[in-house]
């Protein structure tokens, strides 16, 4: 379990300090897909980076299966448990060739060459990039350059996957294909996802949301429930699915539907079902 205890993080020195998390009380359960929203300067990058200790707390304390971001100590076994992911895949980008990107973190651990192997070969068929293996990281498109970065954090065996808006620069049809791997290693692999976005619908399946508001918990809860909150999302300056908006504007004119109604198809089937017993 990831653990947050009233963290606070100000950035700068006194008296000119800039106050980015303001006392965040949070946990992530083993296996759980966590997403975290807010809209631009809330604290969503801050907060995440404070998982494996890319950055410490000024105040509170965030603890990794017991282990204190904090203590120097920790600090490897930190990184090597919480593995992360970034919006931009050219910046984490060092090598030419696929496998050689992949290999590059176990390689600096010191993990023997066999074992390497093994792990590069798992990653990527994990990712359903295998047939990427030679290929050029530059000459990838977005989404595939993404699923390398992805693997190559996977190879080093983490425990906890931040992914802090990975899909931000890529086009629907790549955001697609990340959210599916995401979804894919989550099912498949148990790992525990903390993902951040500012796509609304790129959470409609997590397990529980979180929305931030300077720097403080504002919402949280399952998307039905998150979702239900239509007005409180819009004042925290979020963009509201599309079938969310419309179930909130068929239930304000008279439509008697259900709450918690998450996924279009969803949306469709009560709409029908109510159409038929009005008949």
């Amino acid at each position: 379990m990831i653990e947050i205890h009233g963290l606070v993080h100000r950035f700068g020195e006194a008296p000119e300090t800039t106050e980015a998390l303001r006392g965040i009380d949070l946990a992530v359960g083993e296996g759980e897909f966590l997403a975290l929203l807010g809209p631009n300067g809330c604290g969503k990058t801050t907060l995440a980076k404070h998982l494996n200790a890319l950055l410490l707390p000024t105040e509170g304390e965030v603890l990794v299966d017991g282990r204190s971001t904090s203590d120097p100590a920790e600090l490897w076994e930190i990184r090597r448990r919480v593995g992360m992911v970034f919006q931009d895949p050219d910046r984490q980008m060092v090598a030419s060739v696929v496998e050689e990107e992949v290999a590059f973190g176990p390689e600096n651990l010191g993990v023997p060459p066999a074992e390497i192997r093994r792990r590069i070969g798992w990653a990527l068929e994990a990712l359903g990039i295998q047939a990427l293996r030679r290929a050029e990281p530059n000459l990838l498109s977005g989404g595939q350059k993404q699923r390398v970065a992805i693997a190559s954090v996977l190879v080093m065996e983490p425990r906890y996957l931040v992914m802090d808006e990975p899909t931000a620069m890529l086009d629907p049809l790549g955001r697609r294909e990340v959210l599916r791997a995401v979804h894919d290693l989550r099912s498949n692999l148990g790992l525990t996802v903390l993902y951040v976005t500012h796509h609304m619908e790129e959470v409609l399946q997590a397990d529980r949301v979180v929305a931030l508001q300077e720097g403080r918990v504002a919402l949280q809860g399952a998307p039905s429930e998150v979702f239900a909150r239509v007005e409180e999302l819009r004042n925290l300056g979020l963009d509201i699915p599309s079938h969310v908006e419309l179930a909130w504007r068929l239930r304000a004119s008279g439509l008697d539907l259900p709450e918690g109604l998450v996924g279009e198809e969803v949306l469709a089937e009560a709409v029908l079902r109510r159409w038929r017993e009005l008949q």
